[in-house]
C-alpha cells in the first residue's frame, strides 16, 4: 500500500511539473513583445552587428567604418631586471601604488590591477613592457601618471614619462629603450553617409531602437575619397517572425509531450488487464479535459476567423 502511494505521489509530481512548463510556453504566445519582436541582420559581421528591440523602424542602412573607438595605451621600455629603485608609492589616475625596489614588471603589473580597479586602468607585461591600458574607449580615455617625487622616479625608469629625449613616443613601440604613448581615438562610422562619432564602439543612440557593435574597419574602395571611399556594410531591420514561429512550435511541443505522457499515466494493458498508475483518476480526467479545451474551445472577444487557439 504503502510503496502503492509513493508511485502515485511521483506519478502525480510529473503531471505538476508538465503543467507548469506548459503555463511557461503559453505565457511566451501570451506576450505582446513574441509577435512585434524585430531583429537586425548584418551583411558583414566583421565590420557591424546589431540588435533591435521592439519600436524599432523596419528600414534597410548602409554602414560604413572609418575608425573603432580605442582606449589609452602606455608602453613601457622594455625592462627584464627588477626595478632596483628605493621603496615608493606613485599614482595612476589619483591611485596610490605602492611599489618596492625588488619588484619586477610582472609584480608591478599585478599590484597596479589589484590597486587600481576604480581607476579605469588595467596594466599587463607584453615583451618585457609594462603595458596600461584604459579601460575605456574614445578620446577622453586618460591615464594621468604622477610626475613628482617618488612616482615620477618609477615612470621615468619605465620611460613614461620625460622631456626631450626621454620623453615618451607617440604610437606603437619600437624601440625598446624609448617608452610610447598611443592616445585614445573615438569610433567614426557612417549610417547612410551621416557621419557619426561615439566614443564607444557600442552605440545605441544613432539608429532608434538599435543597438550597433562596430568590429571592425571597411575596406577602402580604390580612387574615392571622403565616406564613399568606404565599401558599404548593408543592415537589416525587420519583424523577427521567428520568434513569434518558434513560440507557437514550443508550445504545441510542450502540449504534446505533456498530454502524451498524462496518456500514458491512464493507459489500460488490455493484455495483462492492468491499468496504468492512475488508471481511472477523476482529477486527471479532469485536467485532460481541460486541456482539450484550451485548443478546441473559442476565444470570447475575438475575431471569429481567429477564435481558436488552433487557428
Amino acid at each position: 500500500r504503502e510503496a502503492a502511494l509513493t508511485a502515485k505521489q511521483a506519478a502525480w509530481r510529473d503531471v505538476r511539473s508538465g503543467l507548469a512548463s506548459l503555463q511557461s510556453k503559453l505565457m511566451d504566445l501570451k506576450l505582446v513583445g513574441t509577435y512585434t519582436g524585430m531583429k537586425a541582420t548584418s551583411a558583414n559581421a566583421e565590420v557591424v552587428t546589431a540588435t533591435a528591440k521592439a519600436g524599432a523602424g523596419t528600414a534597410t542602412y548602409t554602414i560604413k567604418v572609418e575608425q573603432l573607438a580605442m582606449s589609452q595605451q602606455m608602453w613601457s621600455k622594455r625592462l627584464d631586471a627588477p626595478l632596483s629603485l628605493e621603496d615608493g608609492t606613485a599614482k595612476i589616475n589619483g591611485v596610490e601604488i605602492k611599489y618596492s625596489k625588488d619588484d619586477t614588471l610582472a609584480s608591478l603589473a599585478q599590484k597596479i590591477n589589484e590597486s587600481t580597479k576604480d581607476s579605469k586602468v588595467g596594466a599587463s607585461v607584453v615583451d618585457g613592457r609594462l603595458v596600461l591600458s584604459s579601460t575605456e574607449t574614445g578620446i577622453n580615455s586618460n591615464i594621468v601618471l604622477d610626475e613628482d617625487g617618488a612616482g615620477q622616479a618609477l615612470w621615468q625608469k619605465l620611460g613614461l614619462v620625460g622631456s626631450g629625449d626621454d620623453a615618451p613616443r607617440e604610437g606603437y613601440p619600437l624601440d625598446e629603450n624609448k617608452g610610447y604613448v598611443k592616445p585614445g581615438q573615438n569610433a567614426i562610422f557612417y549610417a547612410d553617409g551621416v557621419k557619426i562619432e561615439r566614443s564607444s564602439n557600442r552605440v545605441d543612440d544613432a539608429i532608434s531602437g538599435v543597438t550597433l557593435e562596430l568590429t571592425g574597419l571597411s575596406k577602402k574602395v580604390e580612387g574615392s575619397s571622403g565616406w564613399e571611399g568606404y565599401e558599404g556594410t548593408k543592415l537589416t531591420v525587420e519583424q523577427d517572425l521567428d520568434k513569434a514561429v518558434n513560440a507557437v512550435k514550443a508550445f504545441v511541443d510542450e502540449y504534446n509531450r505533456v498530454w502524451q505522457a498524462n496518456r500514458g499515466k491512464q493507459s489500460w494493458d488490455k493484455d495483462t488487464k492492468q491499468g496504468a498508475i492512475l488508471f481511472g483518476d477523476s482529477a486527471l480526467n479532469g485536467i485532460q479535459y481541460r486541456l482539450r479545451g484550451l485548443v478546441t474551445g473559442p476565444i470570447d472577444g475575438t475575431d471569429s476567423k481567429w477564435s481558436l487557439l488552433s487557428s
